[in-house]
């Protein structure tokens, strides 16, 4: 189905890692020529927050970006932070506001704008406040200028993945079927998890909102654990490969989508929720109030209410690495060029 108004949107990604660990490439293909970071659209005004209500009237601009963004982070609600690829290595910083639309002034900046990085980012924190850096047997968590937080030390470092609030990390080993949960305020280790195991050759484990549960995926196959008890509360078969899991708000559910379909799963109790069709859709994100889900994939972004599987809206476009921000005023995603950023109010 086809909205005729503009636009699109997206999702997010839960993609295995296999060993060696799946970093996050430092050296990017380079580019002719470094571009800018420039508006290409009228600027959009303040704007309210997206609800079931009013995505007829979203709106889009477009940011013309360097190279395909390693993150999209949001360290404050209307404030969005592109990071980026070097060419010879290390990471720059793209700020941008985002009521009105603009690149933020010189010395407004949180950011420096380049970062020179010695080991491969595994992760960024959501809100821009860390990143996880490999170090050998040790998860460094450094702040985007480089400056060192903790060393935290995981034998056979794998991967490791934040939390939606940016306070927990977890990290996982190749050596063992062993994940370390993290406070990555204090430092301090929260928990070891054991007893998952596949044949698979990979696997990720990501954190649900506040860490309470830790959801094990491979290929077909997700198992919830509760981090206080370290006891499995939901394990899921399906027959075809899981191609993403987003955390609801209220951290206690989650949407998992599998098998041409998005499920609404109770972490508690593994229990079904509902299943609705989403056939072609790639990437899931839910709104920070848990409201809407919107998926991508096929040429085009859907838009459901959680608690119902009629489609809401459809846009004819299709994007990668969908994201709302914090206050649910703006979804941003990147367009299959890979060098376009979209951003979506509401006028």
């Amino acid at each position: 189905m086809v909205l005729p108004v503009l636009l699109l949107l997206v999702a997010c990604v839960l993609t295995p890692v296999t060993p060696p660990v799946d970093e996050i490439p430092l050296t990017p293909t380079p580019t002719a020529a470094e571009p800018t970071l420039s508006p290409t659209a009228t600027p959009l005004p303040v704007a309210a927050k997206i609800n079931v209500e009013n995505l007829t009237t979203l709106q889009a601009e477009n940011f013309d970006l360097p190279t395909w963004p390693a993150a999209l982070l949001w360290p404050e609600e209307q404030r969005l932070l592109v990071v980026t690829n070097e060419d010879q290595g290390g990471l720059r910083l793209w700020e941008l506001y985002l009521s009105p639309l603009r690149v933020v002034p010189q010395n407004e900046l949180l950011y420096p704008a380049e970062v020179n990085v010695a080991g491969s980012v595994l992760a960024f924190a959501p809100d821009g406040s860390s990143m996880a850096v490999s170090a050998g047997d040790v998860l460094e968590v450094r702040r985007l200028d480089g400056t060192l937080l903790f060393s935290l030390p995981s034998p056979g470092l794998y991967g490791a993945e934040y939390d939606a609030g940016g306070e927990y990390l977890v990290s996982t080993s190749q050596t063992e079927w062993r994940a370390l949960v993290w406070n990555v305020r204090s430092g301090q280790q929260l928990g070891s998890l054991t007893g998952f195991e596949t044949a698979a050759p990979v696997y990720g484990v990501r954190l649900s909102p506040g860490a309470r549960w830790a959801v094990w995926g491979a290929r077909a196959t997700l198992m919830a654990q509760e981090l206080q008890s370290a006891n499995f509360t939901a394990h899921l078969s399906y027959s075809d490969f899981v191609m993403d899991v987003d955390f609801l708000p209220n951290a206690t559910q989650m949407v998992v989508l599998v098998e041409g379909q998005w499920r609404l799963v109770d972490l508690a109790t593994g229990g079904e929720l509902r299943s609705c069709p989403a056939a072609g859709v790639s990437e899931l994100a839910v709104s920070p109030d848990g409201q809407l889900l919107v998926g991508s994939g096929s040429g085009q972004t859907v838009f459901w209410g959680m608690g119902d599987c009629t489609p809401l809206a459809t846009l004819p476009e299709q994007v990668s690495r969908l994201s709302f921000s914090p206050d649910g005023r703006a979804l941003v995603g990147v367009l299959q060029d890979g060098l376009t950023l979209r951003v979506w109010s509401v006028r």
